[in-house]
Parts: structure tokens; C-alpha cells; sequence
């Protein structure tokens, strides 16, 4: 039997679908850019997740704010491998001195397998990162190792928070093992122009050796940009004899706004 269309039913489905394209038609350009998320970043995750790799655009917080990238991470780049010296540095920091040292692995010091661990592999500052900064001191040519870089983004008058991360770990030299040092202090400078520090974190070490120690410094900026020193003391002021280590380990995105 041949289906009967219910007129009625015909008659309000074709005047339903006029009425929906008049209202389209009315709409304004405005109208639907009102409609668009208000930050690019969050137009595509695939997009945010680029940003995340190479550490120039945005990334997500737990919050789900989209955070800039204020500060960059002292783990080197997948395929990267850490040695001695300022080549092996990651991009955006540097060492201050000619005797402080580059970065390492989990493995050992320098990623070199002369130079081990004293305790053998190390455990990960965060899980999925096994590269870091190394510092190095020695009570005859330097008793404090540096190392340095630059906050970046900032808004004058906002409040910030850096994480990080510091762990004073014996290497075998030699087959001796090196000294473990005692002391780490974070040193951020507000303005560019002055060597004053705004916000000084110091971290004792004593009793937390081949650990990650986890830390945290608030500051406020008075810039856009300001510096940021990690150092490490060597042992009892610099009187003992022999090179000590700090690894220092900062994640991507380390420091958020917090007011």
C-alpha cells in the first residue's frame, strides 16, 4: 500500500527549515565571531601540543588555562646527549665559570659510563625526563657552581611560582667517589638593571643526598623579563678537598601565575 505523506506534518517541517535559514541569513559577521573561542591556542590541540614540543607557544594546566612559557626546561631535546662543557648546555641556560660542568644523565655523569653514578642509575626528577643540568664545584678553583637563564612573558605587578628540582649525587671518578655538596640557593632577579635579588630560595642538602629535593620560589616581577640563578655550594665552605655535584632539573612550563 502506497505511504500517504501527512500534509500537515509536510507543511510545518518546510516552514521550520525557512525560518532557520532566515535566521542565519540575519546573523552579522560579529555574531559568529562572537562565537569563536577567545584565544587562538585553544581553537586546536594539535596545536597546543606543537606549542608544548618545541617550547614557543602555549601549553595547558591542569586548570585548563592556557600558561606561556616563561622559563625553558633544562632537559635536553629527545636524541640530544649530555656531556661537559657550555655545547651541552640546554637552549636558554648557561654556566658561570670555567670549571662548573654541563649536563648529565640518570646514568651517569656527563652521560659518560667512565664517570657513573656512585649508587648507580638515578631515579627521574619527573617521570619521563632522565636529563638535567650538572654543576660542579672544587674547593681550589671554584667553590660555587652557577647556573643561569631568563625568565621571559612576564606581567609587571603578577605573581609567579617556579618549580624546580635539586639533588647533590656522588659520581665515580676514577673509581673514587666525588664529594656531595651541601647547600643550593635559587636567586631570581626582578629587574634587568639591578643585581639585587627579589626572591632568594635556599635548600639544605645535608641529609637529602642522591635525592630529588623538590622546591618551589614565589616572586613578583617588576619587568617582563628577569634572571634566574640556580648555585651550588661546595662541602664546609669550600675547605675539603675535591669536586662535589648539584644536578638541577626544570620542567617545560616550571612556572605558572599564581596571582
Amino acid at each position: 500500500m502506497p505511504m500517504k505523506l501527512n500534509t500537515n506534518l509536510s507543511t510545518s517541517i518546510v516552514a521550520a527549515s525557512f525560518s532557520a535559514l532566515l535566521f542565519m541569513s540575519s546573523c552579522s559577521q560579529e555574531d559568529f565571531q562572537a562565537l569563536q573561542p577567545e584565544n587562538e591556542n585553544l581553537k586546536s590541540g594539535a596545536s597546543m601540543k606543537t606549542g608544548a614540543a618545541t617550547g614557543s607557544l602555549f601549553n595547558t594546566g591542569n586548570t585548563g588555562q592556557v600558561l606561556a612559557e616563561y622559563l625553558k626546561s633544562t632537559a635536553l631535546p629527545d636524541g640530544s646527549q649530555p656531556g661537559s662543557g657550555a655545547s651541552y648546555m640546554p637552549v636558554g641556560w648557561s654556566i658561570d665559570g670555567s670549571y662548573g660542568y654541563g649536563t648529565s644523565s640518570t646514568r651517569a655523569l656527563g652521560g659518560n659510563r667512565e664517570t657513573p653514578w656512585a649508587i648507580g642509575t638515578l631515579s627521574s626528577p619527573v617521570n619521563g625526563y632522565s636529563t638535567f643540568v650538572t654543576l660542579k664545584t672544587n674547593s681550589t678553583h671554584n667553590v660555587t657552581g652557577i647556573a643561569i637563564s631568563q625568565l621571559k612573558n612576564l606581567k609587571p605587578g603578577k605573581k609567579y611560582e617556579l618549580t624546580y628540582y635539586v639533588s647533590a649525587n656522588s659520581a665515580l671518578e676514577n673509581g673514587v667517589p666525588s664529594l656531595l655538596s651541601e647547600k643550593v640557593i635559587c636567586n631570581i632577579f626582578t629587574k634587568a638593571s639591578s643585581n639585587a635579588s627579589q626572591a632568594i630560595k635556599v635548600t639544605n642538602l645535608s641529609g637529602t643526598s642522591e635525592q630529588w629535593v623538590k622546591q618551589s620560589v614565589v616572586f613578583t616581577a617588576e619587568e617582563s623579563t628577569a634572571k634566574v640563578n640556580i648555585i651550588s655550594h661546595h662541602p664546609s665552605s669550600g675547605n675539603v678537598a675535591g669536586n662535589a655535584y648539584v644536578n638541577v632539573f626544570v620542567a617545560p612550563f616550571a612556572v605558572v601565575q599564581v596571582q
